[in-house]
């Protein structure tokens, strides 16, 4: 065991092979940004394109973390200089997750909603005011990142366990349960390797070592991910209480419930429903956004089409809702484009809906 400080900039044959190690996890984070950039690109306006964009921040997250940490540890004279840089690096971080968990917590509750979120947004408020206060105490305060991170995984693993159990054809999770966890254990473990009081006490060879188990643990971590379905295309099945569509001229072309009819008087409640609705429709005529309104802890989504409206009723607020939402009534109007520019009134030609809604929703 080494007990003397290391001096930066690191320098020797060993700091050189640190250094392409860590430029080596610079370039595999961007690599893996891209790739599921090209997803959200690629499935642009399906549900699978969601979650994605949150594996994007992250990786993004902790590519330029090392590239500040490089920058510090390689490169800078100054050891104030160099703290400045790390602080950046801890702040890229920090700023790459709560984009990340948030992506997360806009299609599921872990514990509630956006917890977690508010939980690392009042740390990094946290790190600011201490780093203002005496910079000098940044890589300290990053360290409470970790175990908060870690519990929002365990929960993130547990609902992802759920999905999997209801639904079978996804497979086994416990393989995929594997790699979240070799992969998370070893890239902390590879992090706190590379951290300033491990090198004090073991030298250079404890950041080559680190840096090697962060590139494992990315593999690890990256086949998790791109394995593992997203919260929007499965838990919002869970949310959906009711679907209308109506003409422009306020009548009902086709409605649905998804709930059980014991558990709310649906048929006696319709009428009531639909006013509302029309009055609803009536103050946003001539939007051609998606609108949200919540009502007695419900949530109204309403696309306008150029024809006619989609109208969701759900328990939570979800991005995911109103993706599908917005395809449904493309494709409708897509279909019925020639005889909705001319109907007068016929409701029995709209029951072929009944099928494409089936396609969207079961």
């Amino acid at each position: 065991m080494i007990f003397e400080e290391i001096n930066f900039p690191l320098i020797g044959s060993m700091a050189e092979l640190a250094l392409i190690t860590e430029w080596i996890i610079v370039l595999l984070y961007f690599e893996f940004a891209i790739i599921f950039l090209g997803r959200v690109f690629k499935f642009k306006n399906e549900l699978k394109s969601l979650q994605e964009r949150g594996y994007v921040y992250l990786y993004l997250g902790f590519s330029f973390m090392w590239i500040f940490f490089i920058i510090g540890d390689h490169y800078v004279i100054s050891s104030e200089l160099r703290i400045i840089y790390l602080n950046c690096g801890y702040i890229s971080m920090i700023l790459g997750v709560i984009l990340f968990i948030y992506t997360i917590e806009s299609y599921t509750v872990l514990i509630k909603r956006y917890l977690f979120t508010i939980i690392f947004i009042s740390d990094i408020i946290l790190f600011f005011i201490i780093i203002l206060y005496d910079f000098q105490y940044g890589q300290v305060i990053s360290l409470t990142f970790w175990p908060i991170f870690i519990v929002f995984f365990i929960f993130y693993t547990l609902e992802l366990n759920s999905i999997f159990k209801s639904n079978p054809i996804l497979g086994k999770f416990k393989y995929r349960y594997i790699q979240f966890v070799v992969g998370m254990t070893t890239l902390i473990s590879g992090f706190f390797l590379t951290t300033d009081i491990i090198l004090n006490l073991f030298g250079l060879i404890s950041r080559i070592v680190g840096d090697f188990l962060q590139i494992i643990a990315l593999f690890f971590l990256y086949s998790f991910f791109l394995s593992t379905p997203s919260f929007s295309e499965y838990n919002w099945q869970k949310k959906v209480e009711s679907l209308f569509i109506m003409h422009k001229s306020g009548l009902l072309i086709y409605e649905k419930s998804f709930i059980e009819e014991k558990q709310i008087p649906y048929s006696s409640s319709v009428s009531g429903v639909m006013t509302s609705l029309r009055m609803m429709l009536e103050q946003i005529s001539g939007e051609k956004e998606t609108s949200i309104i919540e009502k007695k802890g419900k949530y109204i989504i309403i696309q306008p089409g150029d024809f006619i409206y989609g109208v969701i009723i759900s328990k939570e607020k979800l991005n995911s809702l109103q993706v599908i939402l917005s395809n449904l009534i493309e494709k409708i109007e897509g279909i019925y484009y020639n005889l909705l520019q001319n109907w007068e009134g016929d409701l029995k030609v709209f029951r072929p809906i009944e099928k494409i809604v089936q396609d969207f929703f079961l």
